[in-house]
């Protein structure tokens, strides 16, 4: 009986020790951090890790090593280096370091410029171009864009510099825009560049062939679907998915014109005129009688009807396509 206890009590040992030791390697393999940059400006000749990438951790020779490993060499002129994630482990691989020591973060690719390149324009299009476009990312939504006005960037602030938008929330990425570009500097905001641009969008989109009646169907025959441009429409384009969606237009469409949802919509279940059968439940009683909808509405909605027999207007709430509910008052 002692026995089995002490192997009892030396199993749990066993099993504290393996979690201790479980503890200890994950705090070890996340000891450095190296969160990458998406947009940096180079100085000097040679890019450094710590150019691209913010490294911290409990681990300080560790950091410090990292922070002075050779990437690649400065780009020249009008030259652009991109780093992605898979490359920039290899590298620090190569370096000599442990990858189990380092976590990754940040960018998962990092564009790499002279101060030249970013002085001149280019660069400075480049970002909000991409970030325009990352917010269309796989929308089908195509985006043309029109610089309007570049700041000037005759001089650039010294410092370990990285060059990116200023996020700003519900952007309304159509027509003319303000686009805010950051200087930063290890997090700390430099300079503000703001870039005037005129955004044009343009997608795939149903047009009516022929002159759509009110209160139609979306079908094959009636629509096309085309490029067109969509920065000014009032509402979402619709595609061919709306042929299989159970949607009526809300008035009349006439030839070519852009379909949207603003023109499309679920048809009532229940519409004015139609004849009902008023329905009310009172314990164990249920009684039912004809009435007609003076109002259209679907499920769940709260609509005028008549009692017939009565003439008594009430409300009632759609239960389904012919049944109305209406309180006990209603007859």
């Amino acid at each position: 009986m002692h026995n089995d206890a002490v192997m009892k009590t030396q199993k749990i040992h066993i099993v504290i020790l393996i979690c201790l030791s479980a503890l200890v390697v994950t705090a070890d393999a996340q000891e450095v951090t190296v969160a990458a940059r998406e947009y940096v400006i180079a100085s000097g000749s040679e890019v450094l890790l710590t150019d691209i990438a913010d490294i911290f951790g409990l681990n300080r020779r560790l950091a410090a090593n990292l922070n002075s490993l050779f990437i690649a060499e400065t780009p020249v002129n009008n030259e652009v280096y991109k780093i992605n994630r898979n490359e920039l482990r290899r590298r620090i691989e190569i370096g000599g370091f442990n990858l189990r020591d380092i976590a990754f973060q940040g960018s998962f690719e990092t564009m790499v410029v002279s101060e030249d390149f970013a002085c001149g324009g280019d660069y400075l299009k480049r970002i909000v171009e991409q970030y325009i476009n990352s917010h269309y990312y796989n929308s089908g939504i195509v985006c043309e864009i029109e610089f309007k006005h570049l700041p000037n960037l005759d001089k650039l602030p010294e410092g370990n510099l990285e060059m990116k938008v200023i996020d700003k929330p519900n952007q309304d990425f159509a027509g003319i825009a303000v686009i805010n570009v950051g200087i930063y500097d290890d997090f700390k905001l430099l300079k503000k560049l703001p870039v005037s641009v005129r955004i044009k969008t343009f997608q795939r989109a149903l047009a009516a062939k022929t002159r759509i009646d009110r209160h139609s169907q979306i079908l094959p025959a009636n629509t096309t679907l085309k490029m067109v441009e969509t920065t000014r429409t009032f509402g979402e384009p619709l595609t061919e998915s709306a042929y299989s969606a159970n949607i009526r237009t809300k008035r009349i469409i006439n030839e070519g014109e852009i379909i949207t949802s603003a023109m499309v919509e679920i048809p009532p279940l229940i519409e004015t005129g139609d004849e009902v059968l008023l329905t009310v439940k009172a314990e164990n009683l249920r009684i039912t009688i004809p009435g007609r909808a003076r109002q259209c509405g679907g499920e769940g909605d709260f609509i005028e009807v008549i009692n017939i027999a009565s003439k008594k207007l009430v409300t009632g709430q759609i239960i389904d396509e012919n049944t109305v509910l209406v309180d006990l008052q209603g007859f």
